[in-house]
Parts: structure tokens; C-alpha cells; sequence
């Protein structure tokens, strides 16, 4: 144990160092804050803005859009129809050309045959 009466005996500690802390000045801080919050605020009011201009803009062509999808699903149906008619056109062209190849097969067997 010490006793505190000795003066010799105790020692001051030196307080621990400690490293400068940089002055902050907090109204320029928040001041910088304001400033930031102010810009996005009005970035945010031209977003609102441009996408309220494309909105209307679109609702403007949404008729025509209307008119030109209309007409190519007319004419999408008039390619199916005339694809359909096509195709039974070559069915009946294959099925004469078969017969047509078929009796002449024949002919040329039953002219072979009497030659």
C-alpha cells in the first residue's frame, strides 16, 4: 500500500494524448445539408415534371396507337387468309400433279407393254 502523506511515493499521471480533433462548424454543415436538400428537391420537381409532360404526351398518341394497332391486326388477318388460300391452292396443285404424273406412269407402262 502507499500512503498519500509521502508525497514521494505518488506520482501524476500524464493525461493519455490525444490526437487533435479538427473544429467543426456546424452551421456550415448544415447550411451544406440545406444547399443539398434544396438541389434534390428540385431535381426531384423536374423528374415529377418530365414524367407528367411524357404522360400526357402518350395519352395524346394513345388514339392513333389505337388506330395503327387496329390496322395491323386487319392486315395480319388479311396475310392469314391469304396464306390459308395459298396453301390450299398448293394442296390442289400437288394433288393434280400427282394424278397427272400417275396416269402418265400408266400410259408409259401400258405403251411399253404393247411395243
Amino acid at each position: 500500500m502507499f500512503d498519500l502523506a509521502e508525497k514521494d511515493n505518488v506520482r501524476e499521471m500524464p493525461a493519455p494524448s490525444r490526437a487533435a480533433r479538427p473544429i467543426t462548424d456546424l452551421a456550415k454543415i448544415f447550411g451544406q445539408f440545406a444547399q443539398l436538400q434544396h438541389q434534390f428537391g428540385e431535381q426531384v420537381c423536374a423528374l415529377e415534371e418530365s414524367v407528367g409532360q411524357q404522360r400526357q404526351q402518350l395519352i395524346a398518341q394513345l388514339p392513333d396507337l389505337k388506330k395503327q394497332i387496329s390496322w395491323l391486326i386487319r392486315q395480319d388477318e388479311g396475310v392469314r387468309e391469304r396464306f390459308a388460300q395459298n396453301e390450299a391452292e398448293i394442296a390442289a396443285l400437288n394433288s393434280q400433279w400427282k394424278s397427272t404424273l400417275d396416269q402418265l406412269i400408266e400410259l408409259l407402262l401400258k405403251a411399253r407393254g404393247t411395243a
